[in-house]
């Protein structure tokens, strides 16, 4: 599986790196959470950047559930390392699930704020709509990071048993 990789690829670790679309996955994904952050450090006009992008109050709680999942593989991702827990290895490997969960609950919030707005068209909804769809065919089509998903940080010397001399 991992014969098509330059040692570029790996880490220092001998692991699969990140691949840069992942990164851009989870910024998309976490949309509500980095807005919350930003509105936070904006002390003077705090709620501006939050109604810009959620008009309604209810909407922008709701986008920050449908964000559980991404920011489970980001805790996930954190955590990706040798002499982890021993239940992470299995929920790391559904992680394209989660975010695909994500995704898609984030595709309806996004229609739901659509309908909310009369079916308006606004040009933060459309970037978020190709931002979404573009994400989406990432997380479907990439053979990186489906490899980068399938491989998880071993011990290298688990189970390491010496050749027997004859």
């Amino acid at each position: 599986m991992f014969k098509k990789y330059t040692p570029d690829h790996f880490d220092k670790h001998h692991y699969l790196k990140a691949p840069v679309g992942f990164y851009l996955l989870l910024i998309v994904l976490l949309r509500p959470y980095i807005i919350w952050i930003m509105s936070v450090a904006n002390r003077a006009n705090g709620t501006v950047l939050i109604e810009f992008m959620y008009p309604n109050k209810n909407d922008f709680i709701i986008g920050l559930v449908t964000g559980v999942g991404a920011l489970l593989v980001g805790i996930f991702f954190s955590l990706r390392r040798d002499q982890a827990y021993d239940w992470l290895p299995r929920f790391w490997r559904l992680s394209k699930w989660l975010l695909l969960l994500s995704l898609v609950a984030d595709m309806l919030l996004l229609f739901w704020v659509i309908k909310n707005a009369h079916y308006g068209f606004k040009p933060q909804h459309a970037g978020v709509f190709l931002a979404l769809l573009t994400c989406g065919g990432y997380l479907f089509r990439s053979t990186r990071l489906r490899d980068f998903f399938a491989d998880w940080p071993e011990d290298v010397l688990k189970g390491y048993k010496p050749p027997e001399k004859p």
